[in-house]
């Protein structure tokens, strides 16, 4: 039997749509003992992993410390997490292409000519800088300026009150309706509520994970870009398990499975028109 850790955050509905998929696919297939535990995003290495010998890793790195714990390891990794950019891990993740064609198309579709594209500062995620890049050239494309709007380096770190009212001028100062396309969910939540500070018009589309209950806290609705997670947990246990059979009988390449993008079943989930105040709600599909 087969030992694997997974050390992948159950705070956040995008960890626990892996961990699902993950859970799906050792139910059909893997029959693996599995080392895991509740944690957040960020946190750093558990302290068994030091001694930990197992057969494979499968983790959502977001931090130095725990790059080089699973490396110590020696055991195969895949990575679910894309923050930092130089890790020589197998990595699955989203294809942020993709995922900005969505939202452009979406708002053109709806007859925007007034765009702009909030992200965090530069550097931090790099697959959500290359989101935000992807966006805005789809819409210098189809002939329209879009506003990109990322934090630059800072040395402290704004209050809660802070972020919110400066977010709240950059939606002031742009022409209305604007449809404005976010990184991801957490920062689409903090723009609706800078969009109520603003007493703007405006629709936002917010990739991500789609928890609810964040939405619920907010009391917003947001157009929300939802993808099979569940599909990314198995994908990394089936690139887990091809990379050890790689290394048992030399069948294929590392570097064949490298690099995963799911970009499949990207679809709008439950959704609301935010325009002048007024929210119509929709329905939320299914995951397929």
């Amino acid at each position: 039997m087969r030992h694997v850790a997974i050390l992948i955050e159950t705070s956040r509905a995008y960890g626990r749509g892996l961990l699902r998929g993950i859970a799906r696919y050792n139910w059909e297939h893997g029959r693996w003992s599995t080392y895991f535990q509740p944690q957040g995003l960020g946190d750093p290495p558990p302290p068994w992993l030091a001694k930990w010998q197992g057969d494979g890793i499968i983790a959502r790195i977001d931090n130095r410390p725990l790059a080089r714990a699973v490396t110590r390891s020696r055991a195969p990794v895949v990575n679910l997490r894309g923050t930092l950019g130089d890790l020589t891990f197998p990595f699955i993740g989203s294809d942020n292409e993709a995922i900005a064609r969505l939202g452009a198309e979406h708002l053109l579709e709806r007859g925007f000519r007034h765009f702009g594209f909030c992200g965090f500062a530069r550097g931090y995620h790099p697959g959500l800088d290359r989101r935000g890049d992807c966006f805005q050239q789809l819409i210098e494309q189809a002939g329209y300026a879009c506003q990109v709007l990322q934090d630059p380096p800072r040395k402290r770190p704004r209050s809660w009150e802070q972020e919110q009212d400066w977010l709240a001028r950059w939606i002031t100062q742009l022409p209305k309706p604007v449809g404005i396309m976010t990184a991801n969910d957490d920062r689409g939540l903090q723009v609706l509520d800078a969009c109520r500070r603003a007493a703007a018009a405006r629709r936002v589309v917010g990739p991500g994970h789609g928890d609810g209950l964040a939405t619920q806290v907010f009391e917003v609705a947001l157009w929300r870009f939802r993808w099979a997670f569940c599909r990314s947990g198995l994908q990394a246990r089936l690139a887990k398990a091809r990379k050890r059979r790689a290394w048992r009988r030399l069948e294929t390449r590392p570097t064949e499975m490298r690099n995963f993008k799911d970009s499949g079943h990207a679809h709008l989930g439950q959704s609301a028109a935010l325009l002048a105040g007024h929210s119509f709600w929709g329905p939320n599909p299914p995951l397929a």
